[in-house]
């Protein structure tokens, strides 16, 4: 198919395909850049949240304690 072309209209095709190629790549990059920061921001929330279970292990506290202030925290926030 390419043959039949003239090779002024290869040539647009070819920079127009390039063209493509550039942005999708960009917009890629722009993606995997995003995504690397959610990565980050996760990795450092479990590391909080090992923190604070450590600390709340250490208090003595049970679960049920601790998830019933954490709890009554977030009701107190919604009102």
């Amino acid at each position: 198919m390419f043959e039949k072309l003239k090779p002024e209209t290869r040539d647009k095709l070819k920079d127009k395909f390039i063209e493509v190629l550039v942005n999708r790549m960009s917009e890629m990059n722009t993606a995997l850049v995003r995504l690397k920061v959610e990565m980050e921001a996760i990795s450092q929330m479990s590391l909080d949240y090992q923190a604070e279970f450590d600390k709340i292990l250490k208090s003595g506290k049970t679960m049920k304690e601790v998830f019933g202030g954490i709890h009554e925290t977030i009701s107190g926030l919604i009102r």
